[in-house]
């Protein structure tokens, strides 16, 4: 579940939740609409903003990736090459925010055009994945959290090297 700031726009949230599905507010979450129109499913795990457009989202849910370009008023599916795989966390690159980040199963995905098209980044990863991260300052180094600890890859996800020092216990979410 999540919850995603619109940048620039201060009062407009939306949250992921299991049940009424994505919701928004424009009055910095004093009320809460649903915006689920045209996706066949009420449970989410993560949502990122664009940060350079305020009305692109993109969501992660049981049955595939979503975007929507309307601040949630309607969805369009992103899973031409991800029809085999359960998105379980996402991630956008901040200063160049058509590169996604989508984990999902034991690989991680990314994307360079807004999500028309995906390829495998997972040369050194191990465990499934839980959660993805970007570096705002360094957008080439990306975090993912795995069921088997932390990796770290430099060079926007082509190979990953593992980070699990001190951790104690390996699933990280």
């Amino acid at each position: 579940l999540s919850l995603a700031l619109v940048p620039g726009a201060p009062a407009t949230l939306y949250a992921t939740t299991n049940g009424p599905g994505i919701l928004k507010s424009t009055d910095g979450g004093a009320t809460w609409s649903p915006v689920n129109a045209g996706l066949l499913t009420n449970e989410f795990s993560t949502l990122v903003t664009d940060p350079r457009l305020a009305n692109t989202l993109y969501v992660d849910a049981q049955q595939g990736l979503y975007k929507s370009m309307d601040g949630g008023s309607n969805w369009f599916s992103l899973n031409q090459d991800l029809t085999a795989y359960s998105v379980t966390s996402l991630a956008i690159d901040p200063l160049s925010p058509d590169t996604l980040y989508a984990g999902a199963g034991y690989e991680v995905w990314k994307s360079t055009d807004g999500g028309a098209s995906w390829s495998a980044v997972s040369s050194g990863l191990a465990g499934k994945l839980t959660a993805l991260a970007v570096d705002a300052s360094a957008p080439a180094t990306v975090y993912a959290g795995t069921d088997s600890g932390v990796f770290i890859s430099t060079d926007g996800g082509e190979s990953w090297n593992a980070s699990s020092n001190g951790l104690t216990t390996p699933t990280v979410y």
